[in-house]
């Protein structure tokens, strides 16, 4: 017979053996894998990215970033739809907060609000509203990921320009927020802007850039819309795992959920504690891209993957590429955050555009002559003038020269005379306006005629209430086509005697006066800033102050032609920006922002019967060896200003 002690060991492993298979069966079996199943109604993407469950609509909206696609799909339906978008990559796609059929999307380096009913194979309007990188060594940019954190501000990122598959270029990219006709710039040296999130308090902001190889981390503000002490706080080298962190969403206990492109996998992180990795979900898909939550419980996960080529390896669809939707997780997410799309003061159906001339490489120097009810404008570097009569509709236009045709205005007491710029000479030209050339030219000064000045070139030119011609000149292009700064000066010719004003300009350009004409304002391009003078009746300039920066507005592009209203508020085109920007130069406000449909706007005047109009033209410039498409470089009559301006004033001899 045993004794006690044998018995109490046999009694205590047969009491955990009942306990084991009663109560503990949990510890013997396998919990349930969670089922990854590809959507087949959804044909496979070249590269598929930015899931957005939208909870009205119980749908899930994406992109084909290769394909220039947007794209719809209604689980309880089955039912895949799809648009091709004009244009360039297409790499997100949010619905607009209170507008039916509206979303926010992105095109290449730009954002636009496009009209969708989502059904039809494209969509019903196009507009554009921003355009980001817009300097000349980062035109091959684009954007890549965007999201809206729970406030309805839109966060989105850009990539380096990728010319080989694969090969993207480095630390060129940027992370930005969009609110209330706002662009920030939080971060630069960006490789590649991928997933967004934000925990449950708001106080976290997580971030990949997926050339950096980690998760990171950043303290943030929601009112303010701010971010600062970044952190990695998730390796993936570090954690053995292959691939580079894309996508990402949060689920409601705190923990994220990461895209591994080129690792066949998702994989389920813990933020606050460093490193720590939770779970991984095998997907059939070597590229995933990226994920989000939703289904009527928010208790699915959407993947979204890619299949092109890079470093010529083939990836056969359907598997990859695929649109994967993933069951049984044991996790629950949060909806897609429509964007709340507030340009402060812009109306984007309020501004009426007509097209009134054929593209045109440089448009510039727009002017109005009341007498006759029409518009002088010049082609730079074709040296041609263009005449349009706003009654008539009809235009006319002539050959002046050999040298870029910088300006060409009225002179006072003809109706055939008028003063130019040609190359660095001021001239006299004689033209009827309606012969294709003129028939004389008469120099009156030729200016910056010693050493390396001898490069330089007359550029913006105006004519001031009293009859004097301001014109100032630019230096030629480094052999990266940048314009060589501090070449320039300002002139005043007034009755055939030219004084030299201001030197060390980088491009020389708009220039308008106050009502009271005691004030000057003038546009130095490479400075970005609008600067302020006083000036005399004898036109004595002195006191120079800034009273707007564009870079301080957060406006993007250059500043060109301007103009000024009969409240005393001026118009500004922003080249390489794609506005005209109203402000006012007493406090340096942001009043109206007038959105073109292309990204060279260069000169602003009013006119019209009433001076309530807007006549401004567009250029073509080559960036990066790529010429604007159409509609670039035409001349616009723009309609429901608001407002009226001054009549354009002639040249006095």
């Amino acid at each position: 017979m045993p004794n006690k002690q044998s018995a109490e060991r046999i009694f205590t492993l047969f009491l955990l053996f009942f306990i084991f298979e009663n109560n503990g069966q949990h510890f013997s079996k396998k919990e349930m894998a969670p089922k990854v199943e590809r959507i087949e109604a959804v044909e496979p993407t070249e590269l598929g990215e930015g899931p957005h469950w939208d909870e009205e609509t119980q749908s899930l909206y994406f992109v084909d970033i290769f394909g220039k696609s947007i794209h719809k799909y209604v689980p309880s339906t089955n039912k895949h739809t799809s648009a091709v978008i004009d244009g360039d990559a297409v790499s997100l796609i949010i619905p607009v907060k209170g507008e039916k059929d509206k979303f926010l999307i992105s095109i290449g380096r730009e954002l636009a609000i496009v009209t969708w009913n989502g059904e039809s194979g494209k969509v019903s309007e196009t507009k554009k509203i921003y355009e980001v990188d817009d300097r000349p060594e980062i035109s091959d940019n684009r954007f890549n990921d965007g999201k809206c954190d729970p406030s309805g501000r839109l966060w989105a990122g850009t990539m380096g320009g990728e010319p080989v598959n694969g090969q993207v270029k480095l630390e060129k990219g940027s992370l930005f927020s969009f609110r209330n006709n706002k662009i920030t710039t939080h971060l630069t040296k960006i490789g590649i802007s991928n997933g967004l999130a934000w925990n449950e308090n708001l106080k976290k902001m997580y971030y990949i850039d997926t050339i950096a190889g980690s998760v990171n981390e950043y303290d943030f503000d929601i009112e303010n819309g701010t971010i600062a002490n970044g952190k990695p706080i998730f390796t993936l080298a570090k954690n053995g795992i292959v691939g580079g962190a894309d996508g990402m969403a949060i689920d409601t206990d705190g923990n994220l959920w990461v895209a591994v492109f080129n690792g066949y996998r998702v994989i389920k992180i813990d933020p606050r504690k460093a490193d720590t990795l939770l779970d991984s979900i095998q997907i059939p898909s070597k590229q995933v891209t990226s994920v989000a939550f939703g289904g009527p419980n928010l208790d699915e996960l959407y993947v979204t993957s890619a299949k092109f080529t890079i470093d010529g390896e083939e990836l056969p669809p359907p598997e990859h590429g695929g649109t994967y939707r993933v069951t049984g997780i044991k996790a629950k997410g949060y909806p897609g955050v429509r964007v709340k799309f507030q340009i402060k003061n812009v109306d984007m159906s309020k501004f009426n555009f007509v097209s009134i001339s054929e593209p045109l490489d440089v448009g510039t120097r727009i002017h109005w002559n009341e007498e006759e009810q029409s518009v002088y404008y010049v082609d730079v570097p074709n040296s041609m003038v263009y005449k349009y009569n706003v009654n008539t509709k009809q235009t006319t236009k002539a050959k002046v020269g050999t040298e870029p045709l910088a300006f060409m205005f009225p002179v006072e007491g003809s109706n055939t005379r008028f003063v130019a710029g040609l190359g660095r000479k001021f001239v006299f030209v004689e033209w009827d306006g309606k012969s294709s050339s003129v028939s004389e030219v008469e120099t009156i000064a030729e200016i910056e005629t010693e050493g390396m000045f001898r490069q330089n070139r007359l550029n913006g030119a105006k004519v001031d209430p009293f009859g004097r011609l301001w014109a100032g000149t630019m230096g030629p292009a480094d052999k990266d086509g940048n314009t060589i700064p501090n070449r320039g000066s300002l002139y005043c010719l007034r009755k055939g005697v030219l004084t030299k004003h201001i030197c060390n300009i980088g491009i020389s350009n708009g220039l308008a006066w106050n009502t009271k004409q005691n004030k000057m304002y003038f546009v130095d391009t490479l400075s970005s800033v609008v600067f302020q003078f006083d000036i005399s009746d004898s036109g004595e300039i002195s006191n120079r102050t800034e009273v707007f920066n564009f870079e301080r507005n957060n406006i993007r592009g250059l500043p060109d032609g301007l103009t000024i209203d009969t409240d005393g508020n001026l118009w500004i085109c922003a080249i390489h920006g794609s506005t005209i920007v109203k402000f006012n130069p007493e406090n340096g406000e942001v009043l109206d922002t007038i959105v073109f449909p292309t990204t060279q706007p260069t000169s602003v005047t009013f006119g019209g019967n009433n001076l309530d109009q807007l006549f401004a033209t567009t250029a073509r410039i080559e960036v990066k060896g790529k010429i604007p498409p159409d509609p670039a470089g035409k001349t616009y009559l723009i309609s429901n200003t608001g407002c009226s301006g001054y009549r354009g004033d002639k040249y006095k001899p």
